[in-house]
């Protein structure tokens, strides 16, 4: 009897031992810990699975605090993350629409822009207030006139604009929903937006729409879906002209998702969305009307579904595969050098897992969601072998300071190495960005920085050390 017992020990713990995990608990990481998550499985689902879309962060610099907003299939939710052990749900707002499998948002100052698609009925565009939380959130417009159903939008602060990608609106005459690529929208009035133009894809691209873009200053960057991807001047927000264009067959050519820009503005990363996925893309785009891919189309486990460059580094929502980071130092061939998997349950089809990443709020925190596995709040570790947020963090005297036009600041470093000056707004918004080579040794180092009026917070973040100040523009 005794032998009996010992052999039915041996083969339970063997297939513990040998069993797939299938809970949160089980999950795979690389150079990247988990901080806090959250979920509630009693939300309503779509497909018996999908609770959660996108997520996106946002500083409020008079209060010092960090937020998280995300969206299910039928509400909005805002949660405080300055404490990023602790996610602290502030406020919830069912939006206009219910079985919505994409809610979209962007903030602006202390504003967010929220927009719907594929939903059970059309919806409107809202605009809330977030400068009371985190007591309160207080929607001041909700309207369906600009956009009842909305696939993604994005705002371009320099410019006052919010671009509205695949929007769809209603005709005033006939009452019919409407498809459109694009609307352009000003935000000079950020509680009442007003429509001021509309892109058109020129023939023989006729009939093309923008999946999602990316848009600095007058250019716009458009994913155009099965058509691939469409650079666009929008200057004259009445009259888009088109620059230039990536047109299938291109390697590893799908449905052009989503993109995002480097700092010198002289690259593009993009994601071609598939359930089972294709590599990512890197295309140099010094010479506008002859974009070059640089190197091979690149990922790891997983199909890429929206990539943000950021420094040297690109966060991916790699659906299945979870949250990745890559390092992009060598352009021609990029290096996984983080993950996170939020989706550790078995993968057969379809999409499924890590839908949203975030990695812009300056705590360094990244804020991610899986649409079944809910919101976590993660950041890379000390192991990571360049890590942007260095753990030592000084103070740079910066001079001259108020400035007009440039500044001069000096900083010493061990080896040569790309170093990321970064520029922050009051709300904590990403104002500008650029990689500066270092030598060894000390950096006597001249910028321009093309800024309005204001106070701003600078970092220059080497592998060391990161270095901070405050600059005021007059």
């Amino acid at each position: 009897m005794h032998n009996m017992k010992t052999i039915k020990l041996f083969w339970i713990l063997l297939l513990l031992v040998f069993a797939k995990p299938q809970t949160l608990m089980a999950q795979e990481s690389l150079h990247m810990e988990l901080l806090s998550h959250y979920n509630d499985t009693n939300l309503t689902k779509l497909g018996e699975s999908q609770i959660w879309n996108d997520v996106m962060g946002w500083k409020d610099t008079v209060k010092n605090r960090e937020y998280m907003i995300a969206g299910t299939t039928d509400s909005i939710y805002f949660f405080d993350v300055t404490n990023p052990y602790e996610i602290k749900l502030c406020a919830k707002f069912f939006g206009t629409n219910t079985g919505c499998v994409n809610r979209d948002y962007y903030p602006y100052h202390h504003y967010l822009y929220a927009t719907s698609d594929q939903c059970t009925t059309p919806g409107n565009l809202q605009v809330f207030n977030m400068q009371y939380l985190p007591d309160s959130v207080v929607k001041v417009y909700e309207s369906d006139s600009i956009g009842a159903l909305t696939h993604t939008i994005f705002i371009e602060e320099k410019s006052q604009r919010m671009y509205m990608n695949l929007n769809k609106r209603k005709n005033p005459q006939t009452g019919q929903i409407e498809v459109f690529p694009m609307d352009i929208v000003s935000l000079v009035n950020p509680e009442v937006p007003v429509k001021i133009g509309a892109l058109e894809y020129p023939a023989p691209y006729t009939g093309t729409r923008v999946h999602e873009s990316y848009v600095r200053n007058d250019t716009a960057y458009c994913s155009s879906e099965n058509a691939g991807l469409f650079i666009f001047d929008v200057r004259d927000a009445s009259n888009p002209v088109l620059l230039s264009a990536i047109t299938p067959p291109y390697p590893a050519n799908a449905y052009n998702h989503s993109g995002w820009l480097d700092s010198s503005g002289k690259y593009i990363l993009f994601c071609d969305e598939t359930p089972e996925g294709v590599g990512m893309k890197i295309y140099n785009l010094t010479e506008l009307n002859n974009p070059r891919i640089v190197g091979n189309p690149f990922k790891e486990v997983g199909s890429p579904h929206n990539a943000y460059w950021k420094g040297r580094y690109a966060y991916a929502s790699m659906y299945y595969g979870g949250v990745q980071v890559y390092d992009l130092q060598d352009k021609t061939n990029p290096k996984i050098t983080a993950y996170y998997d939020t989706y550790p349950q078995a993968y057969s089809n379809g999409y499924r897992g890590c839908w949203g990443v975030w990695p812009f709020l300056p705590s360094g925190i990244i804020l991610a969601s899986d649409m079944t596995n809910g919101l976590f709040v993660l950041r890379t570790t000390e192991r990571l072998a360049v890590n942007q947020y260095a753990t030592t963090v000084l103070n740079m005297n910066v001079y001259p300071n108020p400035f007009n036009h440039d500044v001069n600041f000096i900083v010493s470093v061990n080896k040569p190495q790309t170093s990321n000056l970064a520029v922050y707004n009051l709300q904590g918004k990403l104002v500008a960005e650029k990689e500066i080579n270092l030598n060894a040794g000390a950096n006597k180092i001249n910028t321009v920085l093309d800024l309005p009026p204001g106070l701003f917070l600078l970092k220059l973040t080497t592998d060391e050390h990161m270095y901070k100040a405050q600059l005021l523009k007059q």
